[in-house]
């Protein structure tokens, strides 16, 4: 550990709300309890309570992401337009790792995936935020499985359609059978609708726990100057998500490894890794006999996002190999009742984390996000 946090710069060891003070940013901490009993953790960095914009981060990670760039980073502009920003963190998260009667340490608590997450996470948070704010709507961005609980919630929960007036989509998700073959290739981990003994023995229910000691490892090695950003940016990181070093540049590297794994369950992957092996945006797949007890029938049902009515601005990125690809977009662009704009960035070789990490957000991403958010206020 000691090692660990040795090569590890201070921006990658604080917590949210120290990261925020420590930029000149109040921060405001709750806790939100789901109608399943999970205990979340949302921050608030106060603005105008007329204009709430809640943000969610995406799969393994944390509110963190939207504030690694601290003074450039997206959370920073908003501050400075004046709005009142609201973090949400996922259940299973290093922030939201609570629940009325269950333990991190039972099986139980790591029985969920996005569509627990879409389902009850979001709305609770939502209405938390309108009730402090007074307010009857809110605006929203979304990043990777942030955007895929917007899609969730709009079908299982429709009558949150009229709580959001719009949705920026950052890399969305909904198919990834078009994602890059590193990632693609986890699917040899998945046995059918079954998990395969190799990933149960990951987390036994818990995935990339942020202090496990499989994460420590990889913040060892991802954080030592002089091998960390060609063996795990280049090595891994870039095959994976999106190949740009102009925009996550090495002296940044350290502090995103420092955040990022923020933990899951094994639930959570082993239901995007399914969706992408079935080609079918749907329910987490039992098998046919448990499918039969849960749905009524053999095959889990697909989400009907002719019910996702809330406005969407989808935005992605011609260099995002990953989950949220173009191609997957696509498939889904035209499938959502109420797309109100399709915005493809510019430069060409833009990825999937630059949406959250990138150094030039504030050139290329921040004045489509405002101006979205100032067209359907």
């Amino acid at each position: 550990m000691t090692l660990m946090l040795s090569n590890m710069p201070e921006d990658g060891r604080l917590q949210f709300p120290e990261l925020a003070n420590k930029y000149g940013y109040k921060c405001d901490t709750y806790n939100v309890t789901t109608d399943d009993r999970y205990i979340l953790t949302l921050y608030n960095i106060p603005g105008d309570t007329r204009r709430p914009v809640y943000l969610q981060h995406g799969f393994g990670d944390s509110a963190d992401t939207f504030l690694l760039r601290t003074n450039t980073s997206l959370v920073a502009f908003l501050v400075k337009h004046g709005y009142d920003v609201w973090l949400g963190n996922m259940r299973g998260n290093k922030y939201s790792r609570a629940h009325e009667s269950l333990l991190p340490d039972d099986l139980q608590f790591w029985e969920f995936s996005v569509h627990e997450v879409g389902t009850y996470d979001v709305p609770a948070m939502i209405d938390f935020v309108l009730k402090h704010t007074g307010q009857k709507q809110l605006q929203a961005i979304g990043h990777s499985e942030g955007t895929t609980v917007f899609f969730v919630m709009g079908a299982q929960r429709p009558e949150y359609n009229d709580k959001v007036k719009l949705v920026i989509c950052l890399s969305p998700v909904a198919y990834v059978h078009n994602a890059s073959p590193p990632l693609l290739s986890l699917l040899s981990l998945t046995v059918g609708p079954a998990l395969s003994p190799v990933i149960s023995l990951i987390g036994h229910g818990e995935l990339l726990r942020n202090s496990s000691a499989l994460v420590a490892l990889i913040k060892i090695i991802c954080t030592q100057p002089l091998v960390s950003y060609e063996v795990c940016a280049e090595g891994v990181f870039f095959s994976t998500f999106g190949r740009d070093r102009e925009q996550i540049e090495r002296e940044f590297w350290p502090i995103a490894v420092g955040h990022y794994p923020s933990g899951t369950s094994v639930k959570n992957a082993a239901h995007f890794l399914q969706i992408a092996a079935r080609r079918k945006f749907a329910q987490y797949d039992y098998g046919p006999l448990k499918n039969k007890l849960v749905y009524g029938s053999e095959e889990p049902p697909a989400y009907n996002l002719t019910k996702v009515t809330m406005r969407l601005a989808l935005v992605v990125g011609l260099g995002d190999t990953s989950a949220g690809a173009v191609k997957d977009v696509e498939l889904i662009r035209y499938q959502f009742p109420n797309v109100v704009n399709y915005h493809v960035m510019f430069p060409d070789k833009w990825a999937h984390f630059d949406f959250v990490w990138g150094k030039y957000m504030f050139v290329f991403l921040f004045d489509y996000i405002l101006d979205m958010l100032k067209t359907f206020s």
